[in-house]
C-alpha cells in the first residue's frame, strides 16, 4: 500500500490513520491465517520456497511502522516488532544493504517469537510535511546518531527490560561495532561485517558482550585482515569471534550461491543464546 493514498494529509494527520490501517484492516483480518499458513508450511514443508514467502509475509505484518523522534523536530521511521510476552529484551537490526531487508525481516520475526522486540530501518514513502510532498527514505542505513535515538526509543518502550542490543550484517555489523564502542548497548553481534579493520582502534572501548560472525571463505576478509582483528581483539574476554565453513553473506537465505544453512543455523544459535542472557 503507498502512503500516497493520503497526499492531501499533513504527517501528523496522515500517520494515526496509516497506522490504523496497518495494524486495524490487514493485521487483524490477515495474521491469524499466515501463522496458521506459516506454521503449516514450517512442519509439512520443510524444503517449501512458499514457506518463505509466508514466513516473510508473516514478518512484514508483525512489524509496525513507528516514527522515532530526534532532536530538532525531526524524526527517523523504524519498522517495530513487539512480543505478546512480558518485558524483556530488544534489539537494532541493521540489515546494511536493501537486498537484505526480506532476510532480516524473517530474521526479526524469529527473534520476535523469543520474546525479543525488534527495531529496524524503514525503507519506504511515507508522507511529510503538507499538501502532496512525500519523501521516499530510500538509504536504509541509519548513522550512529539515528542508532542512538534507536535505541533510547526501545529502551524505554513500555514493553521493555531497558536492555537493548545491536545487531549488523555487512556494512551494518561494522556499525553494530562501532555502536558496540560508542553507544554502551547490552550487546553487539556482527555478521560478516565489513570494514571492521578500520576501527580495530576502538575495540579497547567495548565493554558488552560482542559476537563476530564470519565465513572463512568470506572475499571481503583477507587472511591478513583477518589477523589483525584477530589480534587486536580475542584477547578481550567479553568479545566471541566465530569463523564457519562458508563465504560471504552465508545467512542469507535469499542468495542460494552464498547460503550456508548449517552455518547459518548454527550462527543464529549463538546469537540467540547471547540475547536469552538479558532476559
Amino acid at each position: 500500500m503507498h502512503l500516497t493514498v493520503f497526499n492531501q494529509l499533513s504527517y501528523e494527520q496522515s500517520y494515526p490513520q496509516v497506522v490504523n490501517v496497518y495494524t486495524g484492516r490487514i493485521k487483524v483480518r490477515c495474521y491469524k491465517l499466515l501463522v496458521k499458513c506459516s506454521n503449516l508450511l514450517i512442519r509439512e514443508y520443510e524444503e517449501s520456497p512458499l514457506k518463505y514467502w509466508f514466513q516473510t509475509v508473516l514478518a512484514k505484518m508483525t512489524l509496525v511502522l513507528e516514527y522515532i523522534p530526534t532532536d530538532h523536530d525531526d524524526f527517523i521511521l523504524a519498522k517495530i516488532s513487539k512480543p505478546s510476552t512480558a518485558k524483556g529484551p530488544s534489539v537494532i537490526i541493521l540489515p546494511g544493504q536493501s537486498n537484505l531487508d526480506v532476510t532480516v525481516t524473517r530474521f526479526a520475526l524469529s527473534l520476535t517469537d523469543e520474546g525479543i522486540a525488534c527495531c529496524l530501518p524503514y525503507s519506504g514513502f511515507y508522507a511529510r510535511g503538507s499538501g502532496d510532498k512525500f519523501a521516499k527514505n530510500s538509504c536504509i542505513i541509519w548513522d550512529l546518531s539515528e542508532i542512538n535515538y534507536a535505541m533510547q526509543h526501545m529502551a524505554t518502550a513500555r514493553e521493555s527490560n531497558g536492555k537493548v542490543a545491536v545487531i549488523g550484517f555487512g556494512i551494518g555489523g561494522k556499525l553494530a561495532y562501532l555502536a558496540a564502542s560508542r553507544l554502551n548497548p547490552e550487546a553487539a553481534i556482527i555478521y560478516h561485517g565489513k570494514e571492521i579493520d578500520a576501527y580495530l582502534q576502538e575495540g579497547r572501548h567495548i565493554n558488552c558482550q560482542t559476537v563476530f560472525h564470519s565465513g572463512k571463505n568470506d572475499p571481503n576478509i583477507s587472511d591478513e585482515m583477518d589477523s589483525k582483528i584477530h589480534a587486536a581483539l580475542i584477547g578481550k574476554f567479553n568479545i566471541a569471534i566465530y569463523k564457519y565453513d562458508a563465504g560471504d553473506a552465508f545467512t542469507n537465505e535469499d542468495d542460494p550461491g552464498n547460503y550456508a544453512p548449517e552455518a547459518a543455523r548454527l550462527a543464529h544459535k549463538r546469537t540467540l543464546d547471547v540475547l536469552r542472557q538479558l532476559k
